[in-house]
């Protein structure tokens, strides 16, 4: 018995359009004035000259990106497609670093790519919107981690913006009528970063005895101060009152007396009058 032979059929060649497809644009690293772009391509045509352009819209219209020297679109990868495609499409990652850009800013971007043989191709555009590196957030978890008669060392965690890290942090008291600078017992009075680039803290100094005081800190890095967050603590405040006040013994000239006394917190009591 015969077997009758198979047909195959061959997929029809894409459009124009589609012979250099742009696609998966994504940042991969936010700059203080830029990023870094990454993009996938499918190369579908037989030119051997591909280039990919790449936009940054504007309030009117697109404009031509600027990059680091050596930061044009670039491939950095290249493989092929497997079965069951007939024949195999060259698919490559690129890559290119815009500048120019300002900071904290969101801004649209466009890439397509080009070949210029065996005749000019040009593939359609993609398109993705992507930020500059950002200001600092507020910072959490402010806290008192140890106090004193007229000082308290605070801490609290800020997290560095990608591209942007958290540089200086700043605290100010609460005055009767506006936010003052707060005396800081560290290095340049600023300040410092202890443990991990997350976590700061600072010894406030001269401050008023047993009383509630209001804070707020906030973080800075090269685009500016980030938005405060706000706590209160307080000072040590006196010992209490005594209490259980006893005289256990007595002779005709002299009396002992005893009583008790409650230690306010981080403050043991060091002596009675």
């Amino acid at each position: 018995s015969s077997v009758p032979a198979q047909k195959w059929k061959m997929s029809p060649a894409p459009p124009e359009s589609q012979l250099l497809q742009v696609c998966e644009l994504r940042c991969v690293s936010q700059l203080l004035d830029g990023a870094v772009l990454q993009w996938i391509l499918h190369d579908h045509s037989d030119g051997s000259d591909v280039s990919c352009d790449v936009e940054v819209g504007s309030v009117f219209s697109w404009v031509a990106a600027s990059f680091e020297e050596g930061g044009e679109p670039a491939p950095t990868s290249s493989e092929s497609c497997s079965p069951p495609f007939v024949s195999q499409v060259p698919v490559r990652t690129w890559r290119a670093k815009v500048v120019g850009l300002t900071p904290n800013t969101a801004y649209e971007f466009r890439v397509r790519a080009r070949a210029a043989l065996p005749a000019e191709q040009s593939g359609a555009w993609q398109k993705a919107s992507f930020s500059t590196a950002g200001l600092p957030g507020a910072p959490t978890s402010i806290r008192c981690v140890r106090r004193h008669k007229d000082m308290l060392q605070l801490e609290w965690v800020v997290k560095d913006p990608e591209g942007a890290p958290v540089e200086a942090c700043f605290v100010s008291c609460e005055g009767s009528l506006s936010w003052y600078e707060a005396h800081v017992a560290s290095g340049d009075g600023v300040p410092s970063c202890i443990r991990s680039s997350s976590t700061w803290r600072a010894t406030v100094c001269d401050l008023p005895l047993n009383t509630t005081i209001g804070f707020r800190v906030c973080a800075q890095n090269a685009v500016g101060k980030g938005d405060y967050a706000k706590a209160t603590f307080s000072t040590i405040s006196p010992p209490g009152k005594p209490w259980g006040i006893v005289c256990p013994s007595r002779t005709s000239s002299s009396l002992r007396i005893e009583w008790d006394v409650d230690d306010p917190d981080d403050a043991e009591v060091t002596g009675c009058d």
